[in-house]
Parts: structure tokens; sequence; C-alpha cells
């Protein structure tokens, strides 16, 4: 999510988006609602369905091969795009 907030010019992030859910994060969302058009309570910075739908964010599914399997750490992931 904090990627596709950046791609679409609303990060707020000083060293990036990281993999936890941040204050900057709903800083970054909020930004993103505002963009679209959205404001007061609707523009809070928590992702409703009509603005994660737009923002586009790509699914992450587990990767299952053998090639990984028995790997400390093995559980892979790989992007799908909708």
């Amino acid at each position: 999510m904090g990627r596709r907030l950046v791609e679409e010019g609303c990060g707020k992030y000083q060293s990036g988006p990281g993999p936890q859910w941040s204050e900057t994060d709903r800083a970054s969302y909020q930004a993103w609602q505002e963009k679209l058009g959205y404001s007061g309570a609707d523009a809070d910075g928590w992702p409703g369905e009509g603005s994660w739908n737009r923002l586009r964010v790509p699914k992450v599914t587990p990767l299952t091969t053998s090639r990984f399997r028995g790997l400390p750490g093995s559980r892979a992931t790989r992007t799908v795009r909708s």
C-alpha cells in the first residue's frame, strides 16, 4: 500500500513505507483520500472500500515451490496484479 501511495504522490514517509501500519501510513492514506476529493470524516486516513479499490494495491500471495521449502524464512511471496 505504501508504495502505491508514493507512486500516487501521496507518500508522507521520511524513509519509505515499512511493513507495519503506522501514523505515517494513515497520513499518507489521508492525502490519497483528499486527492480523490474526499473531505472531513471521509478523509480520515482509514481505508474505505472505494478509495482502496481506486488505489489498486497489488495482492501478495504465498509462493509454494519446492525450491524454497525447508529454508529458514522460506515463506516466499509473489506479487499478483489484478
